[in-house]
């Protein structure tokens, strides 16, 4: 449910928010809503695997079709079918914007001074990456940022593949933002969520030389590398947590405890 939901909406963030509604309301249990939330993070590289293609070829015909989705049905379903086609265009042809926008910058020295900085502290480049992913609200968005100058040539394999760990990083930090006075069942999915991504990245990040190396030799296109680890790295977290949601469950209620409420004595 978590991955078809994400890859419709095409936002893990946006999921994170439905689920949050559900266990606010008691209609989800704290072990499914972080077993949805994992599906979430996995739908979510799906949308960066399709946009990480070159499709510009596409995007007249996108949005030909979407607005003539919109346009000719009265059906609210069929319109909503438009925007998500419409968007999906816009997204593309923003990606070589970006691309084309960014030349002048990435010749100049600076840019390449900064990147170069970071490619030698894969930690310091996972906490960037972290930050503009929280920054632009869109893990989608800031992989595909990284696919594109990866591809450009611009991003180093490594600094790449910590770039996109720290957007994972980031993705949890969205919903947790955006949910801060939610109730405690809530604000638990949100915490087992960004504690599953923070001992993911914890577990990769030593090995991180032994991935690139392999996503190397799997794929030739470095921006194809940095799609490939995003997917890699949400499955495995997937595999690895999937059977451990009631245990986690049972850490998170410890850890984040209810809120305590003092009650005034009455005045005589």
């Amino acid at each position: 449910a978590g991955v078809a939901v994400s890859t419709a909406v095409q936002s893990s963030s946006a999921t994170a928010l439905l689920v949050v509604s559900f266990v606010e309301r008691g209609l989800l249990a704290l072990p499914p809503a972080l077993a949805v939330m994992l599906g979430a993070d996995i739908g979510s590289t799906l949308v960066v695997q399709a946009l990480s293609f070159n499709l510009s070829a596409l995007v007249p015909v996108l949005l030909i079709a979407g607005v003539a989705l919109f346009m000719l049905s009265s059906a609210a379903a069929v319109q909503q079918a438009g925007r998500i086609v419409i968007g999906l265009a816009l997204m593309i042809l923003s990606l070589g914007m970006v691309v084309g926008a960014s030349q002048t910058l990435r010749e100049g020295p600076a840019l390449a001074l900064v990147l170069e900085r970071l490619g030698d502290d894969p930690l310091l480049a996972v906490f960037v990456g972290a930050l503009l992913a929280w920054l632009v609200h869109s893990s989608v968005a800031f992989v595909l940022l990284v696919i594109s100058l990866a591809g450009a040539g611009l991003l180093g394999p490594v600094l790449a593949a910590a770039l996109v760990l720290g957007a994972n990083v980031g993705s949890g930090l969205i919903p947790i933002g955006l949910s801060l006075r939610a109730p405690v069942p809530a604000r638990r999915v949100l915490f087992g969520n960004l504690a599953f991504r923070l001992l993911g990245v914890l577990a990769v990040l030593p090995f991180l030389d032994a991935v690139v190396d392999g996503l190397v030799r799997l794929e030739a296109d470095p921006g194809r590398q940095a799609a490939d680890l995003h997917t890699a790295f949400n499955l495995a977290l997937a595999l690895v947590f999937l059977p451990l949601t009631s245990v986690a469950a049972r850490w998170l209620e410890w850890l984040v405890p209810e809120d305590r409420v003092t009650v005034e004595p009455e005045l005589q």
